[in-house]
């Protein structure tokens, strides 16, 4: 009877420490997804980013060949 008690027991802790490792796992999946939309964000600015930058050159060399005639 004590080794079918302790059976029970240790299928309980078993069971309770599956509960805790599923909720960490889902916890871990959601800032998996928030950080895989927070690269893409940062990529989507980079992009940006330089997209401006190359615009605001060709602007200056425009505006430099205008001076230079």
């Amino acid at each position: 009877a004590e080794d079918y008690e302790e059976m029970i027991r240790e299928n309980e802790a078993f069971r309770e420490r599956t509960r805790e490792l599923e909720a960490q796992v889902e916890e871990l999946s959601e800032s998996e997804k928030i950080l895989q939309k927070t690269i893409v964000t940062a990529q989507q600015l980079s992009d940006d980013l330089k997209k401006t930058a190359v615009r605001e050159s060709e602007v200056l060399v425009s505006e430099a060949e205008v001076k230079a005639v």
